[in-house]
């Protein structure tokens, strides 16, 4: 499909700036979603290690995990971002 073109010639992404230079914003338009912390100041303080897995299965839910969180998977991108 044309959805997988992007997919499947991405293999890395840094993002690198200032405060405030939206490297979030460009990480959630990879991904598609919101699922950062929004706010004013400094809000992501920490380097983010974000990796996509892809599954073939349609009927799969779409979820989030952190590695600081354990085993949690996030099924609501909108907690994600608190």
């Amino acid at each position: 499909s044309e959805d997988a073109v992007l997919w499947n010639k991405l293999s890395t992404i840094v993002c690198i700036g200032g405060q405030s230079s939206g490297k979030s914003s460009v990480l959630e338009a990879v991904v598609g979603r919101d699922f950062l912390p929004r706010g004013t100041g400094i809000v992501t303080r920490r380097p983010l290690v974000l990796q996509l897995v892809k599954v073939d299965d349609e009927k799969a839910a779409e979820y989030g995990e952190f590695a600081h969180t354990g085993d949690r998977k996030w099924l609501n991108f909108d907690d994600m971002s608190k």
